[in-house]
Parts: C-alpha cells; structure tokens; sequence
C-alpha cells in the first residue's frame, strides 16, 4: 500500500503543478470525463461476454475497461482548468481520440490468436492499433481475415465502440463549433447550432439523449419488420446510425429481404443527418441546416446515382443502389465486391465519400456544407480580384453572410484533405499497388468510410497500416484543431528558446 499512496501522491503533485495551463488543465478534466463514459461503454460489453460465456473476451475487455475508468477518473478527479477555450477544446478533440485508440488496443492485443493472423509482435501491435482506430473513428476498415471466426461479444465491441464513436463525434464537433473564440460561429450558425456554453457533460446528454432514442427504435424495427436476428439487428443499428462500417457477419446480403433493405438505408441516412435537423424532427426550430444541406446532398446523390446507375456493368440497380447511399452517407456497409467496377464507377463513389455527409452528423468526409462555402467562395475571391477595389463583395448562404475566414477555412482545409489522400496514394503506388484501388481505400479511410476494393485486407507493410492509422484520424479529427496546436505549442517552444 505505501508504493501506492506515494505514486498517488507524486501523480498530485505533477498534476497541480503551477506551470500546467489553464487550457490543458481544462482539456484533461474534461477528458477524463470522457474516458469515463468510454469505460462504462466497455463495461456494458464485458457484460455481454459473461453472459455469452467467453471469459477470455472478459478478461481483455476488463482490462480495457479498468484503464478507461481509472485513469479518467484520476484526470477528472486531479485537473480543474475551468471552461474550454479554443486551444483547450483543440487539445481535447486531438487528445480524445489518441487515448481511445490506445486504450482500444488492449482487447485485440490480448485476443490476438483469435482475431488476427500475424506471425510478429510489431505486426500485432500495428493490426491492433489498426482495428481500434477504425471502430473510434467509425471507418470499417478492417484487418481481420474473416468476421465469422470473432467471439460474440468482440464483434458487439467492434459495432459499440463504433456508436460511441459516433456520439462522440457529434459531441466534439458541438464543442469546437461553439468555442468561445467565435472562429467557427458562422458555421456554427449556419448548422442550426444555438450559441450556448462549451459544457462537455450538458452537450453529451443533449447527442447521447437522441442516438439513444433512435437506437431503442429501430432495434425492434429491423428485428420485427425486417426480420433480421436480434445479434445482427443490435450489431448493425449500432453501427449504421454511427455511419461506422462494421459488419456482424461475412455476407450482409443474406440479410438483405426488401423490408430490411429499406430499413437499413434509412439508419444510415439518419446517421448522416446534421444532429440540428433531429431536433427538428423533434419540435425545435432549427431548420436551416436542413434547407441549406438537405437540397444539394440530394442533388449530389441524385446525379452519382444516376452516372452510376447507367455506367455501372451491374445490373442489379438495388445492389448499387445500397452502395451509393453507404458511400455518400461514409457508412461504409458492403457486400459488393467493389473491385469489379469500372474505374469510372470507383472514382464517383470516391467523389461521394469525399464529400461525406452534413455538418454535426456522425459520418466522415469534407462534409456538405464545407463543399457548399468552398464553392461560393471560388466565385468570391474571383469577383473581389476582378471588381474595382471599393466594390463590396460578400459570401452568401441564404440570408446570412459568411465570414471571409471561414471560407478560407473551408478552402484550406479541403485542400489538405486532397493532397493528404493524393500523396498517400502515390506512396500506395510505390509499393505497387493499384492507383485506382488505392485512391479508394486511402479516401475511404480519409472520409471514414469503411469501403474497400480489397487493398486494405491485402496489406502486409506495418508502415502503409500506419499510414491509414493516420489518415483516419486526420480525417476524424480534421486539420483545424491539429494545425491550431501545432501553431500555439511551436510559438510557445520558440518563446522559451529565443525570449
């Protein structure tokens, strides 16, 4: 007890020391919170396995479990920093989704032998990393060979992490849109967000409140009316309304009667809905978001799915039909083998997972209303270079005008998303790979999809896992708040070294 009370009492002293800001400080308590949440997540499976009798899973998952609940516990209970300000909210986004990567790995890392077929420890570590990082940050993108072989209660964490994840996605970008420092206000307007207190706890009742309910109905739904077994119907309402990727058996297809079909295209949709229109649904008075997103996502879905459905060699329009709505949704559900399609079809589904779907929503991509800013503000910077000096010019959506930041913003970061995906997908060509199948599975894990043309599966190099790794949280977290760190802490090294 007394190595304990001392490293208890040498973790006080780090943790209240006075150079510690007051944006980490708040950063870390409120991550804690979080990997609270994230415990007793995990906590909920571990039952599942008991009462499943896999004790083996038991074991790992409450080894997984004890960390996520201890040590943010220890992060909540030692760092009160106050309120988030837009370094904190930055710190805490990047963070979040660092600490639950790491902390996902240890089931898979202790279930190795019945998960992955790796003959090394790196490759192990990678896979596992791999496998974590993609249920947190709802992509789908999968290294294990075949999903049959799983216990019961890995394949309902994969599909619960994944819900988590989504939560938490819709929670993070609440907070970021509504920081203090007013850079993302106009955005935030303009997705129907009320400007309200970044309060991490309150805003987590809010989203966790509506998945929930969404959740605890379509389960019955898919169960009774679509007729799908309750294991798959938890697994895949669990998933599809996170727009995450991960599938509770091989073949989904033989799942897939009429009722069923229809069903689940519409949890992804609603998945991929901007989380102001489900307050609409429910009453309130948001409904801008979904005048300014809901029309050019379905102009965009209309024109891909027909391109698609006249080039496409497959005649099985539904087949397509499902993929376009899993690709322009990010939710990434397959049981197409996408490596038939003509490059042309390919380069259309990666235009739609690219795009991805509406702002605050669970699914990946650029998102629509980005897309809709960049696009106005290509024609502004053109009409402001070629009008006279004194001529107003000005960004409009709707009745409201945007911000000139926030449109170079959109621009900036749209740009970082293609060249990360275009040079990612050079460094696939070197090692041989197929340039087009490559650009999918690289946008697929950029945009958070979960679609594969079979590249990823075949991969060996721990450094090209790596690499996705690192797009899927580049394209989870998103450029901004990583850049905001990189600028504050590098401004904050140059201080100390030159006064």
């Amino acid at each position: 007890m007394r190595w304990a009370k001392a490293g208890l009492n040498l973790f006080t002293q780090i943790t209240r020391a006075r150079g510690l800001r007051d944006e980490t400080k708040a950063a870390l308590d409120n991550l804690g919170f979080i990997l609270q949440i994230n415990g007793i997540t995990l906590f909920a499976v571990v039952i599942a396995s008991l009462l499943f009798q896999e004790y083996a899973v038991s074991t790992a998952l409450g080894i997984s479990t004890s960390i996520s609940l201890i040590f943010g516990y220890f992060l909540s209970r030692f760092f009160k920093g106050g309120e988030l300000d837009f370094t904190a909210i930055c710190l805490f986004i990047t963070l979040s989704y660092m600490s639950f990567s790491l902390i996902g790995t240890v089931p898979y890392l202790l279930m190795t032998s019945k998960i992955f077929d790796t003959n090394s420890f790196i490759d192990t570590l990678v896979d596992a990393l791999f496998e974590s990082t993609s249920s947190y940050t709802t992509t789908g993108l999968t290294m294990v060979s075949n999903i049959d072989l799983l216990p019961r209660s890995m394949i309902l964490l994969r599909s619960t992490i994944q819900w988590f994840g989504g939560v938490n996605i819709v929670l993070l970008s609440i907070i970021f849109f509504i920081s203090p420092s007013g850079s993302a206000r106009s955005l935030a307007e303009l997705s129907g967000i009320k400007m309200i207190r970044p309060s991490v706890r309150s805003n987590f009742l809010n989203v966790i409140k509506v998945y929930a309910m969404y959740t605890v109905v379509f389960i019955p739904i898919l169960h009774f009316a679509g007729g799908v077994d309750l294991f798959n119907t938890i697994n895949i309402v669990f998933a599809g309304l996170a727009t995450g990727g991960f599938l509770p058996l091989k073949n989904l297809e033989t799942l897939l009667n009429p009722a069923a079909y229809v069903i689940i295209i519409a949890i992804m949709i609603l998945g991929a809905l901007n989380f102001s229109v489900h307050g609409w649904l429910f009453g309130k008075r948001e409904k801008e978001a979904l005048a300014v997103e809901g029309l050019y996502f379905a102009a965009v879905f209309m024109l891909s799915a027909f391109v698609l459905l006249i080039s496409s060699p497959l005649k099985n329009a539904s087949t397509m039909l499902f993929h376009i709505v899993s690709a322009s949704t990010t939710t990434g559900f397959q049981f197409l083998d996408i490596s038939r399609l003509s490059d042309s079809a390919k380069l259309i589904l990666i235009l739609l997972m690219f795009i991805g779907g509406s702002t605050l929503s669970t699914a990946g991509g650029i998102k629509i209303l980005r897309l809709i800013i960049a696009l106005k503000g290509a024609s502004y910077f053109s009409k402001r270079h070629l009008m006279p000096p004194d001529a107003v010019v000005q960004v409009r959506l709707g009745r409201r005008v945007i911000e000139e930041r926030e449109v170079a913003k959109s621009l900036l970061l749209i740009f970082i998303a293609a060249a990360s995906i275009v040079v990612s997908t050079l460094i696939f060509t070197l090692y041989g790979l197929s340039t087009v199948d490559s650009l999918f599975d690289i946008t697929s894990a950029y945009a958070t999809t979960g679609l594969s043309s079979g590249i990823t599966a075949s991969i060996t190099q721990p450094e090209l896992k790596l690499l996705l790794i690192f797009l899927m949280v580049l394209g989870r977290v998103e450029v901004i708040p990583i850049l905001t760190l990189i600028v504050i802490y590098l401004a904050r090294i140059r201080w100390k070294i030159i006064p």
